[in-house]
């Protein structure tokens, strides 16, 4: 009985799935997608010098969780606040490692030989935005916490979460946009 050669099938999961395979494009980086990878790796940098500069002035006790009200729940060693860097840390790098890969994403238009690099430039956009976006967020949360613990603030106020979700959503929204706008041009 002949055997099969293991080399003559290497179909990625995507293609035993659903079919034809996405083309694989190498995306030189703009000038935005640059701007938006400095303005992220500052938005993780930003609250690690921060923290460093503050940290002998920083109280024993700390906000650890907050309620919906943004007012401080439940209290914790200062110590509690290098959770939250390295918390930051994960989403940076799982977005800086997706933005590499276009062609794995779901996309909410079926991708051509034609659209395929506008499709992936929008996407990968979106990746970039996210990044900043969330990197910017945990430096803020980080940067009110200590605000509370000093005493200068009462709490991360009751505004934060609805801005939050409208940003992401926002950027998601403009990117769904942009991306239906574009789907076969």
């Amino acid at each position: 009985m002949p055997t099969k050669d293991p080399g003559t099938d290497k179909k990625s999961l995507r293609e035993k799935l659903f079919g034809q395979p996405r083309p694989v494009i190498d995306l030189p980086r703009t000038s935005l997608d640059n701007m938006l990878e400095a303005l992220a790796l500052l938005g993780l940098i930003t609250p690690v010098y921060y923290l460093i500069k503050v940290w002998p002035h920083l109280p024993e006790r700390f906000p650890i969780h907050f309620g919906i009200n943004g007012v401080p729940d439940a209290w914790g060693g200062r110590g509690s606040l290098l959770p939250l860097l390295f918390i930051s840390l994960f989403p940076y790098v799982l977005l800086t490692v997706l933005s590499f890969f276009p062609q794995t994403y779901n996309y909410p238009v079926e991708i051509t030989p034609d659209n395929a690099e506008r499709q992936y430039r929008l996407a990968r956009g979106l990746i970039l935005w996210l990044k900043f976006e969330l990197a910017w967020l945990f430096g803020y949360i980080q940067w009110f916490t200590i605000q509370v613990a000093m005493g200068n603030a009462s709490g991360l106020g009751i505004w934060l979460t609805p801005v939050v979700l409208a940003t992401v959503f926002g950027t998601l929204g403009v990117y769904l946009w942009k991306s239906f706008r574009q789907r076969r041009t």
